[in-house]
């Protein structure tokens, strides 16, 4: 084999080593849903996030609006923003609730200290009550994997964030249940 040869197969071989690297690197550093359980698949939506933060007082005020029978809800104070742009469907809701996926990716980075893993799978319940003014998480359930299990910050940052967060307004229905299953990783 002439040295030409052999150089040409070895930047071959190089080039695909640096490749397979960059790939499983971007792979790992991209927060994914994946697998949702049945009924629905969810994806994360394009383009800008479908959510806002929600003061409790202006969660108080929408949960009038919406569900004036709820625990928690209170005559509004203060006029309600308008609704964010889009909709939850009632039948569909797991992927509205998986566009919250930049929030809870907060709570993963705050807490990153406690974990000796790079990613964590967190599997999300959340109840939703919603009508024209918007949509709010008024339940979440919380359950995942071992390092989930094992950090005890991680799974109170993110209930505190799924209930702290508007999602636009819903239709099909008033109320609704997404099951979804999150993978939460370094970026």
């Amino acid at each position: 084999m002439t040295h030409a040869l052999r150089f040409a197969v070895a930047a071959l071989l190089c080039s695909f080593a640096v490749w397979w690297y960059l790939r499983s690197r971007d792979d790992a550093r991209t927060p994914t849903v994946a697998d949702a359980p049945p009924p629905s698949a969810a994806t994360i939506p394009a383009g800008p996030p479908r959510y806002r933060p929600l003061a409790p007082a202006a969660r108080a005020a929408l949960l009038a609006q919406l569900d004036p029978a709820h625990p928690g809800a209170a005559a509004p104070a203060a006029p309600t923003p308008a609704p964010l742009a889009g909709q939850v469907d009632a039948t569909a809701p797991a992927d509205s609730v998986a566009a919250v996926a930049p929030a809870l990716q907060a709570c993963y980075q705050q807490t990153r200290a406690s974990r000796s893993t790079d990613r964590v799978q967190v599997d999300l319940t959340a109840r939703l009550v919603g009508g024209a003014a918007g949509t709010v998480i008024v339940d979440a359930a919380l359950t995942g994997d071992a390092p989930f299990t094992a950090d005890l910050e991680l799974g109170p940052c993110l209930q505190a964030a799924l209930l702290a967060i508007e999602l636009p307004p819903m239709i099909n229905g008033t109320a609704a249940t997404a099951a979804v299953r999150l993978t939460l990783a370094d970026r």
